[in-house]
């Protein structure tokens, strides 16, 4: 009975880890993605800052945003496109996975969404490092 209730639940958390996000999620997420990634071109942390969340701002404040622009600029130059993203909710956050495609290559950049506002960013990864 033990090893059933642990399969049981070990199935269950694999398919909540594994569930996409409802399609209006990713219509909110993508405006906001190309506001962001566009902010990398231009170095404007009003429009950067716009899509975050509070502890989002309060984490990546102006200085912490140039840094940031800079070096995505210096090695991958302006950005220029995305395709559509990889999604995935976890721990109840819309996840989404971009291959941004910038001049001088594709860089990976994970965006999760809040669960309250979905328009806004609660996370920035670059999971290969920028």
């Amino acid at each position: 009975m033990t090893i059933l209730t642990v399969a049981l639940c070990v199935l269950l958390s694999g398919c909540i880890f594994n569930q996409a996000p409802p399609q209006e999620a990713f219509d909110a997420a993508d405006p906001t993605a190309e506001a962001v990634f566009q902010s990398f071109n231009t170095g404007d942390y009003g429009q950067f800052s716009a899509y975050l969340t509070d502890p989002m701002k309060k984490g990546v404040n102006e200085s912490s945003f140039m840094d940031i622009r800079n070096q995505i600029h210096d090695k991958y130059g302006n950005y220029t496109s995305k395709p559509a993203p990889q999604g995935s909710v976890i721990n109840g956050y819309n996840n989404f996975f971009y291959d941004a495609q910038f001049e001088k290559g594709t860089l990976k950049i994970r965006l999760v969404m809040n669960p309250d506002n979905q328009s806004l960013v609660d996370g920035l990864w670059f999971p290969n490092g920028i």
